[in-house]
């Protein structure tokens, strides 16, 4: 599973939540890849994703920093970062069901 999600919170919690419903969990070489912009401003954006995949119990297997480069997106230091997470046996969504809570910034 490999996305480009909202730079939000819960953007990519919901994003992780849905990518780990649709894995097979037999399959112990499954990955989800995940973008992520950051800025070297703003280390601290590295967290919140950091964050999300810990506690939905995946591996942080490698981080290809500044992976994909933007035109116009100073806000996020015109790139993201590719993550790599691994399962584990205590992978699990953090959001179940249905959702409508707002995801985006500006929300």
């Amino acid at each position: 599973m490999f996305t480009d999600p909202l730079y939000t919170p819960k953007g990519i919690n919901l994003f992780v939540s849905r990518a780990i419903e649709t894995l097979d969990r037999q399959n112990q070489t499954a990955r989800i890849y995940v973008c992520y912009g950051n800025s070297y401003r703003a280390k601290e954006r590295f967290l919140p994703i950091q964050k999300v995949l810990t506690d939905s119990g995946l591996m942080l297997r490698w981080v290809f920093d500044r992976f994909n480069r933007y035109e116009g997106a100073e806000s996020v230091g015109s790139a993201s970062s590719l993550y790599i997470a691994k399962i584990t046996p205590k992978t699990k969504p953090l959001i179940r069901g249905r959702y409508d809570k707002p995801i985006y910034t500006t929300d």
